[in-house]
């Protein structure tokens, strides 16, 4: 019953975006929720339908219906093309297939890339790659994000600008995948408690890591703990540190190949 009181509400609420004077009291209201909203529990607002959708609904959409008449127009053409675009997208995203068997000489549609918010979840759960071919709108949706990079991380690289430089995003997608680092924005290579993750699940990933956290020794020695083969792209005082080479050709010993040259010569190897 309340899922459907629900429905009804975001069915009457898009209804009302078309109607001059009362679009503008509905989207006065609409801001005031969205406004309240961000103080609810995130688990509360994804049990009713109503609330995600006035979440969801673009705060600009919202202050165009603001004004009679001429927001009204301007919101159904954007709306109209929307549409319109969406299906050309559609049929162009499904072909059909002969069933290959050659017994029942069926056809079925086969879809190319998910055109509907459950088919890009489905598909993001099977592959978070699939966020490079999701419909537009869904890769604005944090929750479409975090699915992608919780699966693979490496699907930070096709996320928008500032999922990249969203800490608990990127966060993610380093604690999948320690590459992922490669695709945060730049400033967050030299943040430790991220870099740091990242070295942890992979060491490799220090070749993606800011100047200062490829010359930390704290940090270089978690990465070469995790492969040796990291010390390749650890700061030159690392290099020349026979702590960490030792260290690092304990877990590899091909590591010695990254050691200083001054370290190599001096030691002549024999110390290891």
């Amino acid at each position: 019953m309340i899922n459907n009181i629900s429905a009804l509400a975001v069915k009457t609420d898009n209804f009302c975006d078309y109607i001059p004077f009362i679009s503008t009291l509905n989207n006065l209201t609409d801001l005031f929720i969205k406004l309240v909203l961000n103080f609810i529990d995130k688990n509360k607002i994804n049990g009713s339908d109503y609330a995600i959708h006035v979440k969801k609904k673009s705060v600009l959409r919202s202050v165009v219906l603001l004004i009679p008449v001429i927001g009204n127009i301007t919101v159904g053409i954007h709306d109209f093309v929307t549409r319109k675009e969406n299906y050309r997208k559609m049929k162009s995203d499904n072909e059909v297939v002969v069933d290959p068997s050659g017994s029942n000489s069926q056809t079925y549609l086969h879809c190319k890339t998910p055109t509907t918010r459950e088919g890009s979840l489905a598909a993001l759960e099977e592959d978070g790659l699939m966020l490079k071919s999701i419909p537009y709108f869904f890769q604005l949706e944090a929750d479409m994000v975090e699915r992608a990079v919780e699966q693979n991380g490496l699907a930070l690289e096709f996320a928008l600008p500032d999922f990249k430089n969203n800490i608990p995003i990127v966060t993610l997608a380093v604690q999948q995948n320690g590459l992922a680092l490669d695709f945060a924005i730049s400033h967050l290579k030299n943040y430790m408690p991220l870099v740091t993750l990242a070295v942890q699940q992979n060491g490799l990933a220090l070749e993606f890591a800011g100047p200062d956290c490829q010359n930390d020794k704290t940090l270089v020695t978690l990465a070469v703990q995790q492969n040796g083969l990291a010390l390749e792209f650890a700061g030159p005082d690392c290099q020349n540190d026979k702590t960490l080479v030792k260290l690092a050709m304990e877990q590899n010993k091909l590591a010695v190949d990254y050691a200083s040259e001054e370290l190599k010569e001096k030691l002549n190897l024999e110390i290891f």
